[in-house]
């Protein structure tokens, strides 16, 4: 469980704004001892291809394999081909056709295109870094988290704290795509009431973390259940509840005291009667 006092270390305060920053993300968080939650999932790693660049032929060509390319692209569009991933050779910038790039490993290359005036971004990938974007992500829900614990009254914050909150990361496509996983979209499965309360209006919300061990659906977690008199106050509420129950990395926090409703124990000895007939 990811403790609240790691955000007083000084990469949350901000970080340069630069390609460094971005790509090596994953290292500066592991550095700081920020653990990623444990309920993520991510697609298998898949064989890299290297391109390199011959100075002698002025061709390009994958390493460990027969053949020679004339452009930086047909080389990429080989290796796309087959559904693997790709990387750059440092010896591709001597051939001309990089003319620009982001990332000191050449994660990104742009290259002229055929259509005049426009130019191709190849993207490459290899073992390393396939989880960069989902880290930048996690280290800007932190940086949110942060002002959020300083101005929890801030309506902006309590909403955008609840959206990216790890708690209700879910997979919205388990069947299709396993390790596809919405993590920035923590209003999806909250219930939205209005009602009155002698005249005067009540604004009612229900949420819950994702199930697991599947996370392909919510529950309704009674801790969660929230009456304000407006929207603001609502959500307000709900990213306080939220922060109450469930660590930073969507963890639920131990031993924290809450008084059940009558409902909630009513639920339970059903449950425990449904139990006990099917050991029967």
């Amino acid at each position: 469980m990811l403790d609240d006092s790691i955000l007083g270390h000084t990469i949350f305060d901000g970080l340069p704004d630069s390609a460094d920053s971005f790509y090596n993300i994953k290292q500066i968080l592991t550095d700081a001892r920020v653990t990623y939650p444990a309920k993520m999932t991510w697609e298998p790693v898949k064989p890299t291809a290297l391109i390199c660049f011959s100075v002698d032929s002025r061709m390009f060509y994958i390493k460990d394999e027969v053949g020679e390319y004339e452009t930086l692209s047909k080389a990429y569009d080989e290796i796309n081909r087959r559904d693997i991933n790709v990387k750059f050779d440092e010896s591709v910038r001597l051939s001309g056709e990089v003319e620009d790039f982001m990332g000191d490993d050449l994660s990104m290359i742009g290259v002229p295109s055929s259509r005049d005036g426009f130019r191709r971004m190849l993207i490459g990938r290899g073992r390393e870094g396939q989880d960069t974007l989902d880290y930048h992500h996690y280290y800007q829900f932190l940086c949110l988290a942060k002002k959020w614990l300083e101005n929890q009254d801030d309506f902006v914050l309590a909403y955008s704290f609840i959206s990216s909150h790890p708690a209700f990361w879910y997979r919205p496509n388990a069947d299709r795509f396993p390790h596809m996983w919405d993590t920035e979209n923590g209003h999806h499965s909250v219930w939205v009431g209005l009602s009155k309360n002698d005249g005067v209006p009540v604004v009612m919300l229900e949420h819950g973390s994702s199930v697991a061990p599947e996370h392909t659906m919510h529950y309704h977690d009674f801790r969660l259940d929230v009456w304000a008199p407006t929207f603001e106050e609502a959500y307000i509420d709900l990213a306080k509840r939220t922060h109450k129950f469930f660590s930073l990395d969507g963890e639920e926090r131990p031993d924290v005291e809450y008084q059940k409703t009558q409902l909630e124990l009513d639920l339970e000895e059903r449950l425990e009667e449904v139990e006990r007939d099917l050991s029967e």
